[in-house]
């Protein structure tokens, strides 16, 4: 489900070229599918935007300007948009001089970044940055209920997603299966068996093949949000007989268990990559071979 909010652009005009306005104002709709209305750029507010936009734009009007040939082609712009549901409001800001620089704040208007965090960081002997938090601290990214999911597919979501008495390991239907049921609960919001974390955008499968074709496996991917961004991380190939422990079981018996099992998947791959990035952070290794000596004695 996307979440919406409101964006706000203010772009310093003072020396820009006769023109370039317009330039300016096709990047920022073909970023924010907006079609914006005929005024000035100098101050643009656009309502009812998807939470993101404001890296979109920023990023459209900063290739803009790479893309142009002369320095007078440079401006220095704002663009901020304000908190929406559990989502954070961001600014980011650019000037030729400085780069962009952004921040964050939440509902009441407190940032989230403060002078004494940047400070803490990057103060001497700080060592290597702590990974990016996205608020889910030791929290399942996927909690699942079975007894809800068999509900919500017998309610009629097995029959939207095709399940049926064909949906079964020997049949290599398995993955193709949950990449229907994957993204009916990715927009469902209403069933109560898939509860994401809400900084979980989806979860997908991607089925894979060998020189046969289809071989009934697939890769599991997650699409997850930072602070600074969208990402996407990947699970274990999962093989066509993985999803599933007894090969017998079909239909919405076997859509349960498979849901299940990616569940599990998705939320082991993130456990471990928070305890290997939390290591990294607190054991970042040898520097410039200090430890040469100990790693070869010889």
């Amino acid at each position: 489900m996307e979440h919406h909010t409101t964006l706000s652009v203010h772009i310093d005009i003072t020396a820009m070229p006769d023109g370039y306005d317009e330039v300016i104002r096709r990047a920022i709709t073909t970023a924010t599918h907006r079609v914006l209305p005929d005024i000035d750029v100098t101050m643009l507010v656009l309502t009812n935007v998807t939470v993101g936009a404001a890296y979109r734009v920023a990023a459209a009007l900063i290739e803009l300007m790479d893309a142009s040939p002369t320095p007078e082609h440079r401006f220095a712009f704002t663009v901020w948009e304000e908190p929406a549901c559990e989502w954070p409001g961001t600014m980011l800001r650019y000037t030729p001089d400085t780069g962009l620089v952004s921040d964050w704040w939440d509902g009441d208007g407190q940032p989230l970044i403060t002078a004494a965090g940047i400070q803490a960081t990057i103060a001497p002997g700080a060592g290597v940055a702590d990974p990016p938090d996205t608020g889910i601290g030791d929290r399942l990214l996927i909690e699942f209920e079975p007894v809800s999911c068999r509900a919500w597919l017998e309610a009629g979501a097995a029959g939207e997603a095709g399940i049926d008495d064909g949906f079964r390991t020997a049949n290599l239907t398995i993955a193709a299966g949950l990449e229907e049921l994957l993204a009916l609960l990715n927009h469902d919001a209403t069933q109560r068996a898939w509860r994401p974390a809400a900084q979980v955008h989806q979860v997908l499968i991607w089925r894979t093949g060998d020189s046969d074709g289809i071989d009934g496996g697939g890769l599991l991917t997650v699409d997850l949000d930072y602070p600074l961004g969208r990402i996407r991380f990947g699970c274990l190939h999962q093989g066509f007989d993985d999803f599933i422990t007894d090969a017998s079981t079909y239909g919405i018996d076997a859509a349960v268990e498979a849901l299940g099992h990616v569940a599990d998947v998705v939320n082991h791959t993130y456990a471990t990559f928070r305890t290997a990035t939390q290591a990294v952070t607190a054991h970042p290794g040898p520097v410039d071979g200090e430890d040469d000596a100990t790693a070869n004695p010889g």
